[in-house]
């Protein structure tokens, strides 16, 4: 989370423009290939938007990954994003799960969206529940909303 909120203000600070993006990816890249996970997450968004580097998802996707592995909490959201855009739902729900069970509450609600329509996994009400009531009490408006809707259909 930090490395993105620190990209987030760079891209919105009025030096946007100056930033030498190369620098900073060469720099990035000599700590992620000695394992730096947090580096290793700030290559991820680089290549996903672009910054310093050509834009690639598979690039990306293998950044998030070296660090998703390493228990990561950013990158396995981020990586399940890129899978869940490639339509490969099963590596999405594993990715989100990760996520999900550190606390992430984002990734708990969309994890709850997809028990809650099977989506890469087996439907399963109960646990549509309880993903999506994790993230509610966290403000999630998304799972709020869906737990209103597992509540209607069922008896959970």
């Amino acid at each position: 989370m930090k490395t993105l909120l620190i990209l987030i203000l760079l891209i919105a600070s009025p030096t946007f423009a100056t930033v030498d993006y190369g620098g900073v990816f060469k720099i990035e890249a000599q700590l992620a290939e000695q394992g730096d996970a947090e580096a290793q997450v700030t290559l991820g968004v680089m290549y996903l938007n672009g910054l310093g580097v050509k834009q690639d998802n598979l690039q990306a996707a293998i950044w998030f990954r070296k660090a998703a592995v390493q228990g990561e909490v950013d990158a396995q959201y981020n990586l399940a994003v890129i899978y869940d855009i490639a339509q490969y739902y099963e590596g999405t729900a594993k990715w989100y799960r990760k996520a999900a069970e550190q606390g992430d509450a984002e990734a708990q609600a969309t994890l709850g969206a997809m028990y809650l329509d099977g989506l890469g996994v087996e439907q399963d009400y109960v646990k549509a529940s309880t993903w999506s009531r994790m993230a509610a009490e966290q403000g999630v408006a998304e799972a709020q909303y869906n737990l209103a809707m597992i509540y209607d259909r069922t008896e959970v």
